[in-house]
Protein backbone atom coordinates (compact mmCIF):
# COMPACT_ATOMS: atom_id res chain seq x y z
CA UNK A 1 0.00 0.00 0.00
CA UNK A 2 1.48 3.43 -0.92
CA UNK A 3 2.60 5.64 1.94
CA UNK A 4 0.27 8.48 0.87
CA UNK A 5 -2.84 6.37 1.36
CA UNK A 6 -1.60 5.21 4.78
CA UNK A 7 -1.13 8.77 6.02
CA UNK A 8 -4.74 9.69 5.25
CA UNK A 9 -6.98 8.96 8.25
CA UNK A 10 -10.01 6.82 7.60
CA UNK A 11 -12.77 5.62 9.83
CA UNK A 12 -14.51 2.34 9.20
CA UNK A 13 -17.78 3.81 10.45
CA UNK A 14 -17.71 6.87 8.20
CA UNK A 15 -15.88 5.42 5.23
CA UNK A 16 -12.90 6.65 3.21
CA UNK A 17 -14.94 9.08 1.08
CA UNK A 18 -15.70 11.27 4.08
CA UNK A 19 -12.05 11.97 4.82
CA UNK A 20 -11.91 14.09 1.67
CA UNK A 21 -15.11 16.06 2.29
CA UNK A 22 -15.16 19.33 4.28
CA UNK A 23 -17.86 18.14 6.66
CA UNK A 24 -15.89 15.02 7.64
CA UNK A 25 -14.29 16.62 10.70
CA UNK A 26 -17.65 17.62 12.14
CA UNK A 27 -19.14 14.17 11.51
CA UNK A 28 -16.14 12.35 12.99
CA UNK A 29 -16.31 14.52 16.12
CA UNK A 30 -20.03 13.78 16.35
CA UNK A 31 -19.31 10.04 16.20
CA UNK A 32 -16.84 10.22 19.07
CA UNK A 33 -19.00 12.50 21.26
CA UNK A 34 -22.44 10.99 20.64
CA UNK A 35 -23.64 7.42 20.72
CA UNK A 36 -25.38 6.21 17.55
CA UNK A 37 -29.12 6.81 17.54
CA UNK A 38 -31.79 4.19 17.24
CA UNK A 39 -34.45 6.87 16.82
CA UNK A 40 -34.69 6.82 13.03
CA UNK A 41 -37.93 8.82 13.18
CA UNK A 42 -36.19 11.80 14.85
CA UNK A 43 -33.37 11.53 12.32
CA UNK A 44 -35.75 11.47 9.36
CA UNK A 45 -38.32 14.01 10.55
CA UNK A 46 -36.20 16.53 12.47
CA UNK A 47 -32.47 16.28 11.92
CA UNK A 48 -32.23 15.71 8.16
CA UNK A 49 -34.90 18.33 7.27
CA UNK A 50 -33.15 20.84 9.56
CA UNK A 51 -29.81 20.27 7.83
CA UNK A 52 -31.43 20.63 4.42
CA UNK A 53 -33.34 23.78 5.42
CA UNK A 54 -30.10 25.28 6.77
CA UNK A 55 -28.39 24.39 3.49
CA UNK A 56 -31.17 26.09 1.50
CA UNK A 57 -31.12 29.24 3.68
CA UNK A 58 -27.34 29.46 3.55
CA UNK A 59 -27.23 28.92 -0.20
CA UNK A 60 -29.73 31.76 -0.65
CA UNK A 61 -27.86 34.01 1.81
CA UNK A 62 -30.78 34.23 4.27
CA UNK A 63 -29.12 34.82 7.66
CA UNK A 64 -32.32 35.70 9.55
CA UNK A 65 -34.04 32.53 8.40
CA UNK A 66 -30.96 30.50 9.32
CA UNK A 67 -31.03 31.94 12.85
CA UNK A 68 -34.80 31.39 13.12
CA UNK A 69 -34.31 27.74 12.14
CA UNK A 70 -31.61 27.44 14.78
CA UNK A 71 -33.89 28.92 17.43
CA UNK A 72 -36.83 26.71 16.39
CA UNK A 73 -34.76 23.60 17.17
CA UNK A 74 -34.49 24.75 20.78
CA UNK A 75 -38.28 24.78 21.04
CA UNK A 76 -38.62 21.19 19.79
CA UNK A 77 -39.28 18.87 22.73
CA UNK A 78 -37.84 15.78 21.01
CA UNK A 79 -34.55 17.65 20.60
CA UNK A 80 -34.19 18.86 24.23
CA UNK A 81 -31.82 16.12 25.37
CA UNK A 82 -29.34 16.94 22.57
CA UNK A 83 -29.24 20.73 22.81
CA UNK A 84 -26.10 21.14 24.93
CA UNK A 85 -24.05 18.60 22.96
CA UNK A 86 -25.36 19.96 19.65
CA UNK A 87 -24.45 23.50 20.62
CA UNK A 88 -20.92 22.44 21.57
CA UNK A 89 -20.50 20.48 18.35
CA UNK A 90 -21.87 23.40 16.31
CA UNK A 91 -19.43 25.85 17.89
CA UNK A 92 -16.61 23.43 17.15
CA UNK A 93 -17.74 23.31 13.52
CA UNK A 94 -17.89 27.11 13.36
CA UNK A 95 -14.33 27.35 14.65
CA UNK A 96 -13.25 25.13 11.78
CA UNK A 97 -14.84 27.63 9.39
CA UNK A 98 -12.83 30.58 10.74
CA UNK A 99 -10.60 30.83 7.65
CA UNK A 100 -13.76 31.52 5.61
CA UNK A 101 -14.90 34.50 7.66
CA UNK A 102 -14.89 36.65 4.53
CA UNK A 103 -18.16 34.90 3.65
CA UNK A 104 -20.78 37.45 4.71
CA UNK A 105 -23.41 34.92 5.80
CA UNK A 106 -20.88 32.97 7.83
CA UNK A 107 -19.63 36.13 9.54
CA UNK A 108 -23.16 37.21 10.48
CA UNK A 109 -24.18 33.79 11.73
CA UNK A 110 -20.98 33.31 13.75
CA UNK A 111 -21.45 36.76 15.31
CA UNK A 112 -25.04 35.87 16.25
CA UNK A 113 -23.89 32.62 17.86
CA UNK A 114 -21.11 34.42 19.76
CA UNK A 115 -23.56 37.11 20.93
CA UNK A 116 -26.04 34.47 22.11
CA UNK A 117 -28.70 35.48 19.56
CA UNK A 118 -28.59 32.03 17.97
CA UNK A 119 -27.77 28.68 19.64
CA UNK A 120 -25.40 27.40 16.94
CA UNK A 121 -26.68 23.84 16.75
CA UNK A 122 -24.61 21.41 14.72
CA UNK A 123 -27.49 20.69 12.33
CA UNK A 124 -27.53 24.31 11.17
CA UNK A 125 -23.73 24.50 11.08
CA UNK A 126 -23.59 21.36 8.94
CA UNK A 127 -26.11 22.81 6.47
CA UNK A 128 -24.12 26.04 6.41
CA UNK A 129 -20.91 24.12 5.85
CA UNK A 130 -22.43 22.18 2.94
CA UNK A 131 -23.58 25.42 1.31
CA UNK A 132 -20.33 27.34 1.84
CA UNK A 133 -18.28 24.51 0.36
CA UNK A 134 -20.88 23.90 -2.39
CA UNK A 135 -21.20 20.26 -1.38
CA UNK A 136 -24.02 18.05 -2.58
CA UNK A 137 -26.82 18.11 -0.02
CA UNK A 138 -27.67 14.50 -0.89
CA UNK A 139 -24.16 13.33 0.00
CA UNK A 140 -24.07 15.46 3.14
CA UNK A 141 -27.42 14.16 4.38
CA UNK A 142 -26.56 10.53 3.71
CA UNK A 143 -23.15 10.97 5.37
CA UNK A 144 -24.83 12.52 8.40
CA UNK A 145 -27.39 9.70 8.59
CA UNK A 146 -24.63 7.11 8.36
CA UNK A 147 -22.56 8.83 11.04
CA UNK A 148 -25.57 9.34 13.33
CA UNK A 149 -27.26 5.96 12.96
CA UNK A 150 -24.29 3.76 12.13
CA UNK A 151 -25.97 2.70 8.87
CA UNK A 152 -28.39 4.28 6.46
CA UNK A 153 -31.80 2.62 6.60
CA UNK A 154 -33.83 2.34 3.38
CA UNK A 155 -36.46 4.63 4.91
CA UNK A 156 -33.75 7.24 5.53
CA UNK A 157 -32.66 7.06 1.88
CA UNK A 158 -36.30 7.60 0.90
CA UNK A 159 -36.57 10.55 3.33
CA UNK A 160 -33.46 12.16 1.78
CA UNK A 161 -34.85 11.61 -1.72
CA UNK A 162 -38.14 13.19 -0.67
CA UNK A 163 -36.35 16.25 0.78
CA UNK A 164 -34.45 16.78 -2.45
CA UNK A 165 -37.44 16.18 -4.75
Amino acid sequence: MPASSQSQPTSAAVGPLLTRLPHAVLLEKMQTDWPPTTDVQCLETLELPAIFAAFEHARAGRTRELMALDQSLAANTSWKEFTAASRELGRCGLQGLRPLRDERLLTRYAAAVTAGQSPGYHLVVLGLLLAVYAQSPRQGLLDYAQARAGAVAPTTRAAVAQLLA
